[in-house]
């Protein structure tokens, strides 16, 4: 009778884990703070594991536990795409209200150029996205170029622009990268989230940062400004990579 042999190769094999840290000391004390690295810990932000220049800030519908509430950006009509591309153009350019003839042709060749050249989506939401206290339709213009395209972004997040209420664009938002970011809503007040890359940064095992910004109006007595910048970021986070050592068990 043939015996029977039981032996057992073990191996053992690498697996990425993914970490989020603080950058510094003290940044976990704020809420905001800490419910955006939970929420990115177990998995919430549903975006946080796409290519870098994809990322926004996805928030899931279970992150309600956490104080987020999801904001339904929308894409903008079609027979509407163009004209407000081009109202947006003329806060690219600072141009003068009311346009020339000469602007519009302007703005007309810049929408050309833009569309011809990146995939630009463009969303709109209803929310207050500067804390005034007041609803405003809001825009985000998404043009996405990842690395390894033809062309890389000077900015991967989108940028925010904010109609006024006697329905023009106001002017002071939508200027360079100033007020750019991906929005949330926590615990009834908006915030907004950037991704920046880390590879080839002094941190080890660095993939990403996010930093946290929150938006108000200008103080009374702070220098004037004519356009929205976003003040000093509530907190940045790492996102980190670690080898961790699995076991696996073979048996015959």
């Amino acid at each position: 009778m043939k015996g029977i042999l039981l032996f057992s190769v073990m191996g053992s094999t690498s697996a990425l884990a993914v970490t989020y840290t603080f950058s510094r000391d003290g940044e976990s004390d704020v809420p905001v703070c800490r419910a955006v690295q939970q929420a990115l810990s177990h998995g919430l932000i549903l975006d946080a594991k796409k290519p870098l220049c994809y990322r926004r800030f996805e928030v899931s519908p279970q992150a309600v536990r956490y104080g987020f509430t999801p904001i339904d950006f929308t894409p903008v009509p079609a027979d509407r795409y163009r004209s407000l591309l081009s109202e947006m153009m003329s806060i690219v350019a600072n141009r003068k209200m009311p346009l020339t003839e000469a602007d519009k042709q302007k703005n007309e060749a810049a929408v050309n150029r833009l569309m011809s050249s990146t995939p630009a989506k463009l969303y709109q939401a209803y929310f207050d996205n500067d804390n005034s206290g007041t609803l405003h339709v809001v825009y985000a213009l998404d043009s996405v170029w990842c690395p390894g395209d033809a062309e890389a972004p000077l900015i991967w997040n989108p940028v925010i622009y904010m109609r006024n209420t006697d329905g023009t664009l106001n002017r002071s938002w939508g200027v360079g990268d100033e007020t750019s970011g991906s929005p949330f809503i926590y615990n009834g007040q908006t915030y907004y989230a950037r991704w920046s890359s880390l590879i080839g940064s002094a941190l080890k095992n660095a993939w990403a940062q996010l930093d946290i910004y929150y938006d108000t109006p200008s103080m009374p007595g702070s220098p004037p400004q004519d356009h929205e910048v976003f003040p000093p970021p509530y907190c940045t986070i790492y996102q980190m990579k670690s080898k961790t050592r699995v076991r696996v068990h073979f048996y015959n």
